[in-house]
């Protein structure tokens, strides 16, 4: 089995600089396509809505896999999709009806999800359901983002964004496995390399304002990282066949935000100074 050594790494990498300037282009050029949209959008506008500063808090679950490479020995333990629930507060710096920066900080729960298939006199991981056998790991995670805000209909909206952040991902060594009185069935030795992980988001999605002039929202985010969270060896079968895994980062994550408005209190100031 390989071994680990410890070593200092920079949070962010060059490539990860280049990827960003180009990703930096690309929003530009889409904003100021976004902008001459929203010159024609002045009849739907929705009076401070998006005009004042908001807070949101939001809920995701992303879908994540890691991958496991066979070295020696007959099989290989297996992917599958790990759910990464994670929990944001979001505070929304207005730039007028149509833009405004985001900032905000919250938790990652980052899964280690694998599979073992049944062989001979061993059982694998069919007995376990998914929450008996995968671990989870929490990381801080901080994130800003620059957004646009179009209106489709008096009730409903398109929203778009893109942004940067980080996840702080703590030092962890650990050993776990499937482990029976007849043997191991899959044995992992992993390590989460500590540090910053430098990510580039991407979101898309649909507001709906309420009878209460809050907002709620659902979206389709990616997140990309640039580097892996973790990575380490396993042996599975007794010792008989063993590999290696690691795991990108990346997410493909489905969003429930609720946004707490100034509208209605901006609406009853205006009302009393007329």
């Amino acid at each position: 089995m390989k071994t680990f050594t410890r070593k200092l790494t920079l949070p962010f990498s060059l490539p990860f600089f280049n990827g960003l300037s180009k990703f930096g282009l690309t929003l530009i050029t889409l904003l100021f396509c976004l902008n001459g949209i929203a010159q024609d959008n002045d009849t739907l506008k929705k009076p401070y809505i998006f005009e004042r500063n908001s807070l949101a808090t939001t809920l995701t679950n992303g879908f994540n896999k890691t991958t496991f490479e066979a070295e020696n020995g007959v099989g290989m333990a297996e992917s599958r999709i790990g759910c990464v629930p994670k929990l944001h507060l979001d505070y929304r710096f207005s730039l007028g009806q149509y833009f405004g920066i985001n900032v905000g900080a919250g938790v990652v729960f980052f899964p280690f999800a694998y599979e073992i298939e049944p062989r001979g006199d061993s059982l694998g991981s069919s007995e376990y359901t998914y929450f008996n056998i995968t671990n989870y790991n929490a990381f801080g995670s901080f994130r800003t983002s620059l957004d646009f805000n179009y209106w489709i209909n008096p009730k409903f909206g398109f929203t778009a964004s893109a942004g940067a952040g980080f996840w702080d991902v703590p030092f962890r060594y650990t050993d776990l496995g499937i482990i029976r009185d007849n043997g191991t069935e899959g044995r992992f030795l992993f390590t989460s390399l500590e540090g910053l992980r430098g990510n580039l988001h991407t979101t898309i999605g649909i507001n709906h304002k309420l009878k209460n002039d809050h907002v709620v929202n659902l979206s389709l985010t990616y997140e990309y990282l640039h580097d892996k969270v973790y990575a380490g060896d396993y042996v599975i079968y007794n010792g008989s066949a063993d590999g290696t895994f690691f795991n990108e980062g990346n997410t493909v994550n489905l969003s429930f935000s609720y946004i707490f408005t100034r509208t209605k209190k901006m609406k009853n100031v205006k009302a009393m100074e007329e």
